[in-house]
């Protein structure tokens, strides 16, 4: 009996192993990066996402040093990821919109502050972000022919007579 329960107890000491690692990891970086030692969080940050890649908090710790680099198009790269692997990371989703802000990448910008708003509407970044970028909505499907949000008076009347 006893040895068919030993590879379950291996499977939870792993298990066990793994979730402190993730802590202990967390702990360290956000340590790191509260005293301002940017480069070894970021090294630090490397191997969280080496070991674990399917982590959307190391992804996250990792975009976050590339974001304080101004690598926008890297940290993009790793907060996209960080938020396609956990949907409710709404604060990689608001890098995300910031990164696409710094890329002047406006129209985009704002959609992603806006779905990221959607996901969490009470963060005061969220909430002025997409005050200040709904200028950039995308243009093509607010102007043109049709009437526009933005001319509420622009109408187009057509005649009888030809």
């Amino acid at each position: 009996m006893l040895q068919k329960l030993i590879p379950y107890a291996s499977l939870f000491v792993l298990t066990y192993n793994w979730n402190n690692y993730e802590d202990d990891m967390t702990e360290a970086i956000t340590a790191l990066m509260a005293k301002g030692a940017w480069a070894e969080a970021k090294v630090e940050s490397e191997k969280f996402v080496d070991r674990l890649p399917c982590n959307a908090d190391a992804q996250a710790f990792l975009g976050i040093c590339l974001f304080h680099e101004q690598q926008w198009e890297s940290a993009l790269q790793c907060f996209n990821k960080a938020t396609n692997l956990n949907p409710k990371h709404w604060q990689a989703g608001l890098k995300v919109a910031q990164c696409l802000d710094r890329l002047v990448r406006l129209d985009e910008a704002y959609a992603a502050a806006k779905h990221w708003q959607d996901v969490h509407p009470n963060d005061a970044q969220l909430n002025f972000l997409v005050n200040t970028l709904k200028r950039y909505e995308n243009p093509a499907t607010t102007d043109g022919w049709q009437k526009s949000k933005y001319k509420p008076d622009h109408h187009v009347v057509s005649s009888d007579k030809v």
